[in-house]
């Protein structure tokens, strides 16, 4: 369920970049300039370099090894420089996220105020724990009761109020709860009417009632399937 909902949120994403670095330059991902300086310059102590610079290299490598026939018809035509509408398809979901966090801030509020967000930073986060949550599944790992070190920002204004009831909720921000609050958020924008609610509520009806492990161990208030974001 959590791949299935990150799945439809990544490709919305990977639009919304590609629309919006894409109308100021073509190749704005290899453009520097059209980036946060602190993403572009700024040295990490524990690789010696930019972040941007480990993220380009990965990106070319993901270029480089890709036989889609989209990629093959670019090298052929244009050297292999693909805009950024086109390369985002390559794009995992954590360079993507990476990505985003070292866009301008204006861009990233652009994007964000899709999502009913106010400021960049906040989806980001919304981005790293959701990547974070993508990782541990791609793997067939434990979601349950997982704590969610990089936890998402919750607004707390009544623009929000879908989100009220775990804006102030630690224990369900750093845990899965609080990442399937932001996915259902960011769903009710990109795919209204998906069956996320639905299939979340008949899984969790199957969880074993016991007193060792619960659904609270994985954040989920009592009455959670009552709120008003799960309708």
């Amino acid at each position: 369920l959590v791949m299935d909902a990150v799945e439809r949120v990544e490709v919305a994403l990977r639009v919304d970049v590609g629309h919006r670095l894409g109308k100021k330059h073509p190749q704005a991902h290899e453009q520097p300039q059209y980036l946060d300086g602190k993403f572009t310059r700024d040295i990490d102590v524990r690789t010696g370099d930019t972040r941007y610079n480990e993220w380009i290299r990965k990106m070319r490598d993901s270029v480089q090894k890709a036989k889609d026939e989209f990629v093959k018809h670019h090298k052929a035509r244009y050297g292999g420089n693909m805009p950024i509408w086109v390369v985002t398809e390559l794009w995992e979901f954590g360079q993507l996220s990476k990505f985003f966090a070292g866009m301008h801030y204006n861009d990233q509020s652009y994007v964000a105020k899709r999502y009913g967000l106010a400021e960049g930073h906040q989806l980001a986060s919304w981005l790293r724990a959701i990547n974070f949550a993508r990782n541990v599944s791609a793997h067939h790992g434990r979601l349950w009761n997982r704590n969610i070190a990089d936890r998402p920002s919750f607004p707390v204004t009544q623009h929000h109020h879908l989100l009220h009831h775990v804006a102030c909720d630690t224990h369900a921000q750093t845990r899965i709860y609080g990442v399937l609050c932001v996915l259902q958020k960011m769903l009710k924008v990109v795919s209204p009417g998906d069956p996320c609610p639905k299939d979340l509520k008949a899984l969790c009806s199957t969880f074993p009632a016991n007193k060792i492990a619960t659904l609270q161990d994985a954040g989920f208030p009592a009455d959670w399937n009552d709120k008003a974001l799960w309708a």
